[in-house]
């Protein structure tokens, strides 16, 4: 759904006496709001950065890597199954290095304490890379792959930054990735000791991606109901959670995803994601309930299927900050590698970043920021940050990407301008921007555009039922959000405004904020006759048969929203979680464009993002925000400057 971003209200217009100032009203005329303790995620700051324990007792098993393109490959030697792994490490070039494969597989937490024989010495490896090399080894042959936690010397930050900038060689190089996820029961399955039926499932995914994802219906009456389970469990595994996979799925000719010994293409895997995502068991419990969205978010395969798909003849145009937007919040056990993971597939064009162990995370994330806003000439980086994703130590001007966006809506509807007119552009060799030394503070220029003084309070959710929800909740709950929504806007009107205009403005302005402006099989006045009715307690059959596709979406939305009132009148949305309050300033900064109005929160004489939000203007507010904001671009419209924390 693609935003209508909103265009915020005239200087002249307000339902509360304004400041008499030509330039409307000022920043220091505002009450400072105190500064909310920002989240600590799990109990401790996640962005401590990665320090690896419990690696090796001993590396003399591993030859020294010498040359900018030198690796080392593991060749694993046969045996039988309940054999120690006996296997030899050698150094090669990566252009004259031969035939090998490379193993994709989660690290689960690191803890190197299985014993192999490398080299005649001992070496030490996580569980789940010793029972994934136990499945790979042939019984009659040697088996030659490139595995990062033994051909990379985990302990030399200096051979790391070398070689992580050669893995988008090396999966190009290597004839084929093994996807290893697991055996047939993992504790994440969350199912007891009971093994799933991977056989089964498997055979349901290849049948799917044989007669392909529309088929999907037809095709699961044709197997169990334990098929479909387990392929759907097999399918929501942290694997398909893991940063590092966008990479080497994307980079790789051939991918075979492997479980205990049943093995699969990723073309039907990923033919039957599709079938899942548009065929799901429960669709109104799929939105409305968080825990039981699975692989079609942004978290699973179709994250990894869209940046395969990204590629053009070979080669990547991929765009660093696209990348990181659309795979923000995936697993990784170093949160520096949400950056370092995605270097080997962005575009020759991309913002540059080099891959540096030494740097602490905090350092590189806020590197990010600056170098984004600075490449662009913009600010409409600023929309991707929120309050509520952010982690101590980190600006809130700054994108922490370990989290995904804090709400829903506004992360569907974003769209980010990497490029913007001409109008909304900084001057680097200004004082549009400054940037503090340790880059903890930014400050820019910006106009305040209003104040945000009455907010609605949360829409709770109903409780998550067994299977679904019925209409008449649905409706029900509709009708007690709308009635609340209506008195707050009711509250606080416009000079002249009747309550019956003001309840249909708070439609329009339901309408186009849960549009986004894209077109619709509904108008603005069917979702007025649909709220009528609701609010009459009545919605005819027919109506329902029409709605019932969208009564969910409209239950998620306004979950997942909050409205606010305006001093000047103005109704807005912001995302419930940011935590929207009265006296938290509206501002237009200098570089962004006319729909970047963003939320800040006044702590002492500096100011803290909140996050971006939706305003709902008349058209002569509209056109008037508009001229505001292309005099501040253009320098004639004076403006303040604002330090941002």
């Amino acid at each position: 759904m693609k935003a209508r971003c909103p265009t915020p209200p005239a200087r002249q217009l307000s339902a509360t006496p304004a400041p008499s100032s030509s330039e409307g009203p000022r920043a220091s005329d505002c009450m400072a709001t105190p500064l909310v303790p920002l989240p600590k995620f799990s109990g401790i700051p996640v962005l401590d950065g990665f320090k690896t324990t419990n690696y090796v007792e001993t590396l003399e098993a591993l030859p020294r890597i010498q040359g900018l393109h030198a690796i080392r490959l593991l060749t694993v030697l046969p045996g039988a199954f309940a054999d120690e792994l006996q296997c030899t490490l050698e150094r090669y070039f990566i252009d004259r290095s031969g035939e090998f494969e490379t193993l994709s597989y989660t690290w689960k937490g690191a803890s190197f304490t299985q014993p192999l024989v490398v080299n005649d010495d001992r070496f030490l490896v996580t569980s789940n890379v010793e029972i994934a090399l136990k499945h790979l080894r042939y019984p009659d042959r040697a088996r030659t792959v490139w595995i990062d936690s033994i051909c990379i010397d985990q302990r030399n930050v200096i051979e790391k930054n070398a070689q992580v900038r050669l893995m988008g060689n090396i999966y190009k190089q290597g004839t084929r990735v093994v996807a290893w996820i697991g055996m047939e029961n993992e504790e994440e399955d969350g199912i007891g000791t009971q093994a799933l039926d991977v056989a089964g499932a498997f055979a349901l995914a290849l049948e799917i991606g044989k007669e392909g994802s529309a088929k999907y219906p037809d095709i699961i009456k044709r197997h169990s109901e334990y098929a479909l389970f387990s392929l759907t469990k097999l399918s929501d595994r942290s694997y398909f959670r893991r940063q590092w996979v966008i990479q080497e799925i994307s980079l790789s000719r051939e991918i075979t995803v492997k479980c205990a010994t049943h093995e699969i293409d990723w073309n039907s895997l990923s033919e039957a994601a599709e079938g899942m995502r548009c065929f799901g068991q429960d669709p109104r419990a799929n939105l409305l309930f968080g825990g039981t969205r699975r692989i079609w978010d942004l978290f699973g395969i179709r994250a990894m299927e869209f940046c395969r798909e990204k590629s053009v003849a070979g080669d990547f145009s991929n765009d660093l900050l696209e990348l990181l937007q659309t795979t923000r919040g995936r697993e990784a056990t170093d949160p520096r590698d949400m950056v370092y993971s995605l270097m080997g597939i962005c575009g020759k064009d991309s913002m540059p970043v080099d891959v540096d162990y030494r740097k602490h995370v905090v350092r590189l994330y806020k590197e990010i920021a600056k170098d984004s806003i600075l490449q662009s000439l913009n600010l409409n980086f600023l929309r991707m940050c929120d309050h509520w994703s952010r982690d101590e130590g980190l600006p809130s001007w700054t994108v922490n990407w370990t989290h995904i966006w804090a709400g829903q809506w506004m992360n569907r509807s974003l769209d980010f301008l990497p490029r913007p007119p001409a109008k909304a552009r900084l001057d680097p060799n200004s004082d549009d921007l400054a940037f503090s030394d340790d880059l903890n503070l930014l400050t820019i220029k910006g106009h305040l555009v209003d104040v945000i003084v009455l907010c609605q309070e949360h829409t709770d959710m109903p409780k998550n039922p067994k299977d679904s929800i019925g209409d008449d909740e649905i409706y029900e709950v509709l009708k007690g959000v709308f009635a609340k929504a209506e008195n707050l806007c009711v509250s606080l009107m416009r000079p002249g405004q009747t309550p019956e205009e003001r309840r249909r403005e708070f439609i329009e302005s339901f309408f186009w904020c849960f549009t986004g402006g894209a077109k619709t099989d509904f108008t603005k006045g069917d979702l007025a006759d649909l709220h009528d009715k609701i609010m009459a307690g009545h919605v005819p059959e027919e109506d329902r048969k029409f709605w019932n596709k969208y009564t969910l979406k409209l239950v998620r939305f306004l979950a997942d929203a909050r409205l606010f009132v305006t001093r000047g009148a103005v109704i807005g949305y912001a995302e419930r979680v940011c935590d929207a309050r009265p006296g938290d300033l509206l501002i237009s900064f200098k570089g962004c464009t006319a729909e970047s109005v963003l939320i800040n929160r006044a702590v002492g004489d500096k100011f803290e993002l909140i996050s971006g939000c939706f305003l709902h203007f008349t058209p002569e507010e509209s056109k008037a925000h508009q001229k505001t904001v292309d005099d501040v671009n253009d320098g004639t419209f004076k403006t303040e400057k604002y330090t941002l924390l």
